[in-house]
Formats: structure tokens, C-alpha cells, sequence
């Protein structure tokens, strides 16, 4: 069963249960770099609590270009994240916009640097979802 658990002007966040995956689909709408990190730590929390092990971001109509003070910040919550809830695998669909596709491609490699084989970026949703198993 997959539920919409939250919803904003900015994102869709769902969570399947049978799978314990959660899923981010963002919308396509500008936004500042305050808006970011404030939607950002509201799915964080949201990840907090619903504890998952699989997680796909679907960033294809993203349309916020990461600078290298948020890709750091990004970086550090997301490995926060990562550690703390034993994510196993995280897929990202990439923008499809040339500068928040390269701003957010910087930061993924530091992920998977960190974290190999267990972070993949993909340009469709249904090659993500047969990698992570959903």
C-alpha cells in the first residue's frame, strides 16, 4: 500500500509500506535557498519517522540549482540519514534542467563516494524502482 504523507508547494512525499520505501517527487517550482532547506528538513523529519530502508527521489522537474553551501548541508543531512536509519539503497531520477541536474550530479558523487553502490541516479522512474526492488 503506498500513502501520500505529506504534501507542499514544492514536493510530494509517499511512503509504501510493504516495502518501506519512501518517495520524494518534487514539483516544478523555483524556489530560494531558505524555501530549500526548510522543505528539506521537513522530509527529513518526515524520514525520522517513518523509518525508511529504500528511498527514491524523483528530481526530474526539480528546478533549484544547489550551490556548493547547500550541497554541503545536503550532503551532511542526507549522510546523517543514511547512517541513522540504515537507508539500503536511494535512487535519484535527475533533472531534466541543465543547471540543477550538474548543481545536484556534485553533490551525488560525494554520496557515492561515501556510500557506493547503494546511491544510483537514473533518467526514469521505472529503472529506479526495478533497482531498488519496490
Amino acid at each position: 500500500m503506498e500513502k501520500i504523507i505529506n504534501t507542499t508547494d514544492y514536493l510530494i512525499n509517499r511512503f509504501r509500506y510493504k516495502s518501506s520505501a519512501f518517495l520524494v517527487q518534487w514539483k516544478s517550482v523555483q524556489m530560494e535557498d531558505e524555501q530549500f532547506k526548510e522543505v528539506m528538513n521537513q522530509q527529513f523529519r518526515l524520514m525520522r519517522q517513518m523509518k525508511p530502508v529504500l528511498w527514491l527521489e524523483d528530481a526530474s522537474k526539480l528546478d533549484y540549482t544547489m550551490l556548493p553551501e547547500q550541497q554541503e548541508w545536503w550532503f551532511s543531512n542526507v549522510v546523517g540519514l543514511f547512517n541513522s536509519l540504515k537507508v539500503q539503497k536511494y535512487a535519484i531520477l535527475k533533472p531534466t534542467e541543465f543547471y540543477p541536474a550538474l548543481a545536484l550530479e556534485q553533490a551525488v558523487v560525494e554520496l557515492e563516494m561515501a556510500f557506493g553502490d547503494r546511491v544510483q541516479v537514473f533518467s526514469n522512474t521505472e529503472d529506479a524502482l526495478i533497482w531498488l526492488g519496490v
